[in-house]
């Protein structure tokens, strides 16, 4: 049995799907994120890249993944830094993979990929600041096999996404309003931080890649 309808009653479904697309269309709905009703341009210059050792190139594919789902998913335009309403900067402060269980020729078995990102957000048309910071963990299991790469791609794409949605309240009402300015000195030093409770691996592996 594949699950598929026969011919009436996929018709039905059809149907009332078309219905219920032309009811949220009519109540103004569209799929997307929400923005400031004032925002219509947005910058993302290229990330930082803190990763120690350095991790080289992430910081170019994050970049780029990340100006998709604002491309695909919200109605902003991008522009450059110096004409953008909203600019989101972008440091990557981790991006390793961790190494879960071993096999006995302490072959990797099953690993993770870890991203750490620290997000500052100007809204320059209201003249609030803000800070988000975003992790993600994407399994990669060798024994599957599953190559590195596969894994760090999904790593990147699902912290793009996570970052939108980390930043997907934008509204003149949300948040108490701060003053734009520099990158303030604490953040970075701060973002090295272990994060509280954390109690992860202890076997870590540099990428190579």
């Amino acid at each position: 049995m594949t699950g598929v309808l026969p011919g009436p009653g996929r018709g039905r479904l059809i149907a009332a799907g078309l219905v219920l697309g032309a009811a949220a269309a009519g109540c103004g709905y569209t799929p997307g994120y929400r923005t400031p009703a004032s925002v219509s341009s947005i910058a993302v210059p290229i990330f930082d890249n803190q990763t120690f050792p350095l991790r080289r190139e992430v910081e170019y594919d994050l970049t780029s993944a990340f100006r998709r789902q604002i491309q695909s998913r919200t109605a902003l335009s991008l522009v450059d830094h110096e004409d953008a309403d909203m600019v989101v900067h972008g440091t990557i402060v981790d991006f390793r993979e961790r190494v879960v269980a071993e096999g006995r020729r302490d072959q990797k078995i099953e690993s993770s990929v870890f991203l750490d990102v620290l997000l500052v957000i100007e809204d320059r048309r209201n003249s609030r600041r803000w800070e988000e910071r975003v992790r993600v963990q994407e399994p990669l299991s060798y024994i599957g096999g599953e190559g590195f790469d596969e894994a760090r791609a999904r790593a990147i794409e699902n912290m793009a996404q996570r970052m939108l949605e980390a930043i997907e309240f934008w509204s003149e009402e949300d948040g108490a309003a701060a003053p734009t300015g520099p990158y303030p000195a604490s953040s970075v030093a701060d973002a090295f931080q272990k994060p509280e409770g954390y109690d992860g691996p202890s076997t870590q592996v540099a990428l190579t890649r």
